[in-house]
C-alpha cells in the first residue's frame, strides 16, 4: 500500500522535471535565436552607416 502511495507522487515529480527540462531547453533556444537576430540587425545597421565594409561586394 505504501509503495503505491509513493509511486504516484514519484511519477508526478518525474513528469514535472521533464517539463522543467523541456522549458529550460526551449528558453535557451529562444534566447540564442534572439541574440543571433540582434547580431544580424547590428551588422546590417553598421554596414548601412558605412562603419563596417561589406566584404561580399569588394571592389577589384
Amino acid at each position: 500500500m505504501l509503495a503505491g502511495a509513493l509511486a504516484l507522487p514519484h511519477r508526478i515529480l518525474l513528469l514535472l522535471s521533464g517539463f522543467l527540462t523541456a522549458a529550460l531547453l526551449l528558453l535557451r533556444v529562444a534566447l540564442a535565436g534572439v541574440l543571433t537576430l540582434l547580431a544580424r540587425i547590428l551588422v546590417l545597421l553598421l554596414r548601412h552607416s558605412g562603419k563596417l565594409p561589406c566584404w561580399t561586394s569588394e571592389r577589384r
